[in-house]
């Protein structure tokens, strides 16, 4: 009996090695996020290493996840700063329309909500393909959002995962600080290693033709 559990080809101990596996690549990826302006980078490494989990294809984690760190920093960073300018001129917009007539108020807090979802669909593709794909800039955005529109169902299981995340944060005070401790421990790995199982089946579909995916025609 205690031969079979402690078998490393069992579920149970394969599950434990991935909780592990977890929790480290968490640990790193808040180590590498401490300095803000490399979030972005951080966050392409992570989803780099998760999405080779769940195609068992990750070898040496750590020096994976460095390895995808160095080579994704550039993206990253200019994603990410891209992204923070624009949140930040929504919240700007936003209290500056306090003194401004209610109907235009109305109109504008209401593109500043679509510009905001916007941007969030955007982030659940962009950094995955940074982590995933070689190309340029401008290709990267193209192919986020074409992907995000050609696989709506996908990209509303993608969202649908952050609902419990947000029943936790805003629940109650005890939920928010029980968030915040899963996020310290491994929530963010966790998080993207779920969502890795369905860019996968997103990305599978690109993937033979990965060294022409600047070219591919997804409203096809």
């Amino acid at each position: 009996m205690l031969r079979k559990i402690f078998d490393l080809d069992n579920g149970f101990m394969r599950g434990l090695a991935r909780s592990i596996d977890l929790i480290v690549l968490n640990i790193l990826f808040l180590v590498c996020s401490l300095l803000f302006f490399t979030f972005g980078a951080s966050l392409s490494a992570l989803y780099s290493v998760t999405l080779k989990m769940v195609r068992n294809e990750e070898g040496y984690m750590v020096r994976g996840f460095f390895t995808a760190f160095r080579e994704n920093l550039k993206y990253g960073m200019i994603f990410e700063i891209a992204f923070l300018v624009i949140v930040a001129t929504i919240i700007l917009d936003i209290k500056l329309i306090g003194d401004i007539g209610t109907g235009i108020a109305f109109g504008i807090k209401v593109i500043c909500f679509a510009i905001s979802i916007w941007l969030f669909l955007m982030a659940l593709y962009v950094f995955p393909i940074i982590a995933r794909f070689r190309m340029k800039l401008g290709a990267i955005y193209k192919n986020a959002f074409l992907i995000c529109v050609t696989n709506f169902k996908k990209t509303l299981i993608l969202l649908a995962m952050y609902i419990p995340v947000l029943f936790l944060m805003f629940y109650s005070e005890i939920t928010m600080y029980l968030l915040l401790s899963i996020c310290i421990v491994c929530g963010f790995a966790v998080m993207a290693y779920c969502q890795s199982f369905v860019l996968r089946r997103v990305f599978d579909k690109y993937e033979p033709a990965e060294a022409e995916i600047e070219n591919i025609d997804l409203e096809n």
